[in-house]
């Protein structure tokens, strides 16, 4: 009897931690959650960053649409935030959605998306 609870408790116990892995890992939060307005022809610079990781970002990439011509986003790894700048040179609105994906050698890892759109004027 008491291997059998042994067992059964094992199995119990792997699969918490299989479960952990799976669904305890809490969803990113994008910040802001939405962008300011911009306009052609003038500097446009905003700090997109995670709230809630388990680990540092370490991919960051648009997955649809397009950014404004003349602006670009890149991955400040040390702050692990995302720098949205340049000077837009075209006026409209723009719809793209970011990923964000960190992975950590304790944490299972999370991976988000955020849609947003940015106008220009």
């Amino acid at each position: 009897m008491s291997t059998i609870r042994f067992t059964g408790i094992l199995v119990l116990l792997m699969g918490f931690i299989l479960l952990g892995c799976a669904v305890g890992v809490p969803k990113l939060l994008f910040i802001p959650e939405t962008l300011s307005p911009g306009k052609t022809g003038e500097s446009y610079l905003v700090h997109i960053s995670s709230a809630r990781t388990a680990s540092p970002v370490f991919v960051l990439e648009v997955m649809e649409g397009d950014l404004p011509p003349g602006l670009s986003i890149t991955l400040d790894e040390d702050r692990g935030q995302a720098i949205l700048s340049g000077t837009p040179t075209t006026a409209g609105d723009f719809e793209f959605t970011l990923r964000a994906v960190c992975r950590g050698t304790q944490s299972a890892g999370q991976d988000a998306m955020k849609h947003y759109k940015l106008s220009v004027e």
